[in-house]
């Protein structure tokens, strides 16, 4: 799905630069020498395609989708690294959660480890 845009991408840039080269073979440059000024002229690719790609309105979508897709080949290649920051990060709030339902489950909060005052 994105992968059409980005294809349509290229093929406009790369007829811009045809473009420009034949413009400049038409004024008499060696074909070599007329490439080489039509990237010259047009600048760098790569920025103007990143500047075009940010200009589409489902950019975010685009980069959510790599973003997601990145994170699971990681989570495939190091599962425990992934896990203990996950856990690191986020486990001191699943401990109060679990605790809170076994509260409301059972009727003695020191199920949990807490004290009552």
């Amino acid at each position: 799905m994105f992968w059409r845009r980005r294809t349509r991408l290229d093929e406009e840039v790369e007829s811009h630069l045809a473009e420009e080269t034949a413009d400049n073979i038409a004024r008499g440059m060696d074909p070599v020498t007329a490439r080489h000024a039509a990237r010259r002229t047009f600048g760098n690719v790569g920025a103007a395609k990143e500047k075009a790609r940010e200009l589409d309105p489902l950019y975010w979508l685009d980069t959510l989708w790599q973003d997601t897709r990145f994170a699971f080949r990681l989570l495939q290649r190091c599962r425990l690294p992934v896990m203990s920051s996950i856990h690191r990060a986020f486990g001191s709030r699943i401990r109060s959660i679990r605790c809170t339902a076994r509260l409301s489950r059972l009727s003695s909060p020191s199920s949990c480890g807490v004290k009552t005052a």
